[in-house]
């Protein structure tokens, strides 16, 4: 393949600073050098740079957050429990 490490996840840390968080560039690849598309991270605090493998096919969907409404049902149902 192209030698990237595997995909990482929607939050990967980073290498560098151990910041969990970065920005995801697809790029198409060099076919001159022979190196496929594949994921460049960027990291939002200390800016390093790196290469990923994109995310498998049969990579599961990442669960959908909840909704203000659910989070603030869950929050009261908690208080409720409390007294």
């Amino acid at each position: 393949m192209d030698g990237f490490p595997p995909f990482s996840g929607d939050h990967p840390r980073c290498a560098s600073c151990g910041h969990k968080g970065a920005h995801t560039d697809w790029h198409p690849g060099w076919p001159t050098v022979n190196i496929g598309e594949y994921l460049q991270r960027h990291c939002a605090r200390c800016g390093f740079f790196w290469g990923e493998r994109l995310a498998p096919a049969d990579a599961p969907e990442p669960a959908a957050r909840p909704t203000l409404q659910q989070r603030l049902a869950r929050l009261f149902r908690a208080t409720e429990g409390a007294r």
